[in-house]
């Protein structure tokens, strides 16, 4: 195979995989909490130095054009998104750093995290995530229980009064090394669990009566899918130039003369 038709090839699949998280990011403009992906590529270098075989012959010239592009894994902008102002006592928006953390089945080496603030009372008044159900925890890692029926107060540093008085403080967590991060699907984030610890009260800031939008950037988005959808006809283009050149070859250097 032609080795510009490989690197061609290399720059289609990419820019498609671009194009495919952002056009991801561009339907969850509306979910609340939603962070966006960050897709990310790299320039491979060229085979003899990527897989560690400089003893072996090769081309120069070739060395000298790389290896194409490859995937990276995504990366997620955690970047606070608007806020939404709302009528309901119980979603609550989180205008600092730091997550939620909920309790998604038996305990494992992952702790889950969300940023999704719309909240609401289970039948065994433990308060949970509106969306899936899942027990919001405490500080201590605790379910956080309330009477239904009560009038409810969150303050800014996440305190739960009813009827005037304290019942329970909603946990506001920090990742120590973000890039640790992945995505769960329906709003959700797990991280190692040693690598999360409880953030201090004094740097918490939480929003009662709103949540926190997506930090989708619809402009922006629309702009680079038209980017990397302009990247992918460039190289179509060259590897359809690259066909050419090769039924060419094949033409004239197969005719006997």
């Amino acid at each position: 195979m032609s080795y510009g038709l490989q690197i061609s090839a290399s720059g289609v699949a990419a820019a498609m995989y671009r194009q495919d998280v952002l056009s991801n990011n561009l339907v969850n403009a509306g979910t609340v909490g939603f962070k966006p992906d960050i897709p990310s590529i790299r320039f491979r270098t060229d085979v003899r130095s990527e897989d560690g075989v400089a003893n072996l012959p090769s081309n120069k010239l070739l060395e000298r054009l790389g290896g194409g592009v490859q995937v990276q894994p995504n990366r997620i902008n955690l970047s606070n998104g608007p806020i939404e102002l709302r009528a309901d006592p119980l979603s609550i928006a989180i205008e600092s750093e730091g997550f939620l953390k909920v309790r998604n089945g038996p305990a494992t080496d992952s702790t889950t995290l969300t940023r999704d603030g719309r909240l609401a009372i289970n039948p065994k008044g433990e308060l949970v995530l509106a969306a899936n159900g899942m027990p919001v925890l405490d500080d201590s890692d605790q379910v956080i229980v309330l009477e239904e029926g009560q009038s409810v107060e969150i303050d800014g540093r996440g305190q739960i009064k009813q009827d005037g008085k304290p019942v329970g403080t909603i946990g506001l967590f920090r990742v120590a090394d973000t890039s640790s991060i992945t995505k769960a699907g329906d709003g959700l984030m797990t991280a190692p669990s040693p690598g999360v610890s409880t953030m201090a009260v004094e740097n918490r800031r939480i929003k009662q009566n709103a949540v926190e939008q997506s930090g989708v950037n619809e402009l922006r988005t629309l702009m680079d899918m038209t980017s990397a959808s302009r990247e992918i006809d460039s190289h179509v283009a060259l590897m359809q130039h690259h066909d050419k050149m090769m039924e060419k070859a094949i033409n004239s250097l197969s005719r006997v003369s």
